[in-house]
């Protein structure tokens, strides 16, 4: 099982502020916008001041949509109001707002870079993703977050694996401490070039970064089974993610394997992968397992027909 790598970009954090001084500010720009209700680039400061200081995304959409009713080509606008509509997930819009700010900035690596996430997230435009991302490392090839979109892009859809892997690999240069990078990085050591043991590493990196970081755990534990039949570090992998994630239902299925293989506890293994299935009715590998269960260790083969019918229509 793969891992899933679309997390939301962390550009809206910022350095922790003093909650008063935050206040003060939001005082004065509130201030300014009753003083001089037609400025917009009081009304700019004003979402600035939302988006940034107080987190406020509904307030600061509200202020950055009013300054650009009362100047329609304030750029600086623009692209904020894009991130906002972004985080927000209102795509339909966020796009219009990203072209606009990509349109009036031309030479600007932010603008580009979120009007490539929004092509990708919102729209599914992978190609048109991938050019923004081109356009954004072309002006400014210092932005870890626009390599990792690169790198991902570069896996999933373009199929240039070699370059993914060397894009990844400047992401963290740029930024050591990216653990989703470090997890996509092994896996695609591990399942496109066969470095077992730099896949290895680079998933330990992820989890040592991020302890409950659940898919590294998850990439871990299977390599661990899978390549170095190492069941008692696979376990530990699996159980890890099911205390951080009770609810993971490919940690139970796995974990079934590991008691069936290096335990032989036949129990232990009915239990969690009738918990997966349980968690997930359209698991159809978990079906597949729990059938063998029921025909080559607990004798119900009627039951065992209906686990593997079962699997059978969910792979249709």
């Amino acid at each position: 099982m793969g891992p899933t790598r679309h997390l939301p970009p962390n550009s809206t954090t910022s350095p922790m502020s003093d909650p008063r001084s935050d206040q003060f500010l939001l005082g004065i720009a509130l201030r300014r916008t009753e003083e001089e209700p037609d400025n917009p680039l009081a009304w700019q400061t004003l979402g600035f001041t939302y988006y940034k200081a107080m987190k406020d995304l509904g307030k600061a959409r509200e202020s950055y949509e009013k300054a650009l009713e009362l100047d329609e080509g304030l750029a600086a606008s623009w692209a904020p109001l894009a991130e906002i509509l972004y985080h927000l997930e209102d795509f339909t819009p966020a796009l219009r707002a990203a072209e606009r700010a990509a349109e009036l900035l031309p030479d600007n690596a932010s603008a580009w870079k979120h009007l490539g996430m929004i092509h990708e997230f919102g729209a599914a435009e992978l190609d048109q993703a991938h050019r923004c991302y081109q356009r954004s490392l072309g002006l400014d090839d210092q932005d870890a977050e626009t390599w990792q979109r690169a790198a991902y892009i570069y896996e999933t859809h373009i199929k240039d694996y070699l370059v993914a892997m060397s894009s990844y690999q400047t992401c963290l240069e740029l930024d050591p401490d990216n653990h989703v990078a470090w997890n996509n990085l092994g896996w695609v050591y591990e399942n496109y070039f066969k470095r077992y043991d730099d896949a290895r590493d680079a998933y330990e990196r992820a989890v040592r970064l991020l302890p409950t970081y659940t898919i590294a755990l998850l990439n871990l534990g299977v390599l661990y089974h899978a390549v170095y039949q190492d069941g008692e570090r696979s376990q530990a992998c699996f159980e890890r993610l099911i205390a951080a994630d009770p609810t993971n239902a490919p940690a139970h299925h796995n974990l079934a394997i590991v008691f069936g293989k290096y335990h032989q506890d036949n129990d232990r293994a009915y239990e969690l992968v009738s918990r997966a299935v349980e968690l997930d009715e359209d698991y159809a590998d978990a079906w597949s397992l729990l059938g063998m269960i029921c025909q080559h260790i607990r004798g119900e083969p009627e039951r065992a027909q209906e686990c593997f019918a079962k699997a059978e229509a969910i792979r249709g």
